[in-house]
């Protein structure tokens, strides 16, 4: 089968015994079971995002692109599981006065808001997790 794929398939087996040319035929099912892969996407921004110190609330509308619950070659999960999307807790969040936060803002994108702490300053690292309702992520 090919990657990404699964279903069912049955096949003839017939064994022949070389002395007397005795057969014995058998029907042989071979199933393959479909897997939850993992929910895929990219950044539709540079990143790291650099913005200047005080700026105003930031909106990036297009912060993730090609948000999917899988490869594209597994159709089997597309339009039936339901996604979410979180952005976790900022390694500096003393920088910021409004957390950066992760919401799905289009068909497979979702954007980034977040505001800046007045005279602060500096550099984060925060993780996005995307998860599917099949318990992958």
């Amino acid at each position: 089968l090919a990657a990404h794929t699964n279903g069912r398939t049955t096949m003839t087996v017939t064994i022949f015994d070389s002395e007397d040319m005795q057969g014995n035929t058998e029907i042989v099912t071979i199933e393959v079971l479909s897997s939850n892969n993992a929910p895929v996407f990219d950044y539709a921004v540079a990143t790291p995002i650099r913005v200047p110190q005080d700026c105003e609330p930031q909106t990036i509308p297009v912060f993730l692109r090609n948000v999917n619950p899988a490869p594209g070659q597994a159709l089997d999960e597309f339009n039936v599981q339901d996604m979410t999307i979180q952005a976790g807790t900022p390694s500096r969040p003393e920088i910021f006065q409004v957390i950066p936060s992760v919401q799905f803002s289009g068909e497979n994108s979702a954007s980034l808001r977040f505001t800046c702490k007045p005279g602060m300053s500096g550099s984060s690292n925060q993780t996005i997790t995307l998860a599917d309702d099949g318990g992958t992520f």
